[in-house]
């Protein structure tokens, strides 16, 4: 802002190294606003000289050494930082076994956010002085540490500006789960009297059972390898199976094991086993 000591009779132009300064007639005070630079709010202040007094019918005018510097608070903050969890491969909110490989990557998006080389990204915690390259790219690749089994992981990320601005944050979560839960699998006696003879050897066979609890659920698959023969069905709605073998198998093979295949919200996997043993007569 320039003063005069007295107001001027007509228009005053001040030229200075920053631009113009109009007093009007009538006026003492005129202001010059100043568009700044990344060069100017990294140094904090800028200044402006006059160069020249033009108007005002003022004689003797001194403005020899009129040098005014201001200094330059920035009080505006980047946008908040994108933060994707990229080991959430098909991103459902879960982190399964499949997708789990050591730490867990994320992915910082600096789209429209306003960043700056020089400026410092902070993800959980841990400060990420950005560079030329990463403005360029428009991103930031790092990792966190995975959290304990079923516990939901957050990743919060903020700018932080050279002048000490912070931005809104940037978060996304999932939730570690890559265990699967097994259940319990029965296989009901394979005859009245668990006993295979010999017209029953030469007969087809209903070998029936249960699976149950842990992550099994209604339509997973039970297999049996009965004398190297492979059967397949499924659990029903009720929790139990049933599939047909034939009797001979049932006689050369008097051990075997049901096994149930199953997944879980997350896509792990898990088998169950249940175990059957037969005598022949």
């Amino acid at each position: 802002t320039a003063t005069l000591t007295n107001a001027a009779e007509t228009e005053v132009t001040i030229t200075t190294d920053q631009g113009n300064i109009v007093i009007a007639a009538g006026e003492t005070t005129g202001t010059l606003v100043v568009d700044l630079n990344e060069t100017d709010v990294a140094a904090g202040s800028i200044s402006a000289s006059v160069i020249s007094f033009v108007g005002g019918n003022f004689e003797d005018v001194d403005y020899s050494g009129a040098t005014a510097t201001a200094e330059i608070f920035d009080i505006t903050p980047t946008s908040a930082p994108g933060v994707v969890i990229t080991e959430d491969v098909n991103n459902d909110g879960l982190i399964n076994a499949a997708e789990l490989d050591g730490e867990v990557n994320v992915t910082v998006s600096l789209t429209d956010t306003g960043a700056v080389a020089g400026d410092t990204l902070t993800v959980n915690g841990t400060d990420i002085v950005l560079t030329a390259t990463d403005i360029s790219a428009d991103q930031v690749l790092t990792s966190v540490t995975p959290p304990a089994e079923g516990a939901n992981l957050v990743v919060i990320a903020v700018i932080t500006d050279i002048a000490g601005n912070v931005s809104e944050q940037g978060s996304d979560s999932a939730i570690l789960d890559t265990l699967a839960v097994a259940g319990t699998v029965t296989i009901n006696a394979i005859t009245s009297d668990d006993v295979i003879n010999e017209t029953e050897s030469g007969e087809t066979i209903a070998v029936t059972g249960t699976a149950a609890g842990g992550d099994i659920a209604e339509g997973d698959t039970v297999t049996l390898e009965i004398n190297e023969t492979t059967y397949t069905t499924t659990v029903g709605a009720d929790g139990t199976w049933s599939v047909d073998v034939a009797g001979s198998d049932l006689e050369a093979d008097t051990a075997f094991d049901a096994v149930v295949s199953s997944s879980d919200a997350a896509g792990n996997t898990v088998e169950s086993t249940g175990a059957s043993t037969h005598t022949v007569d």
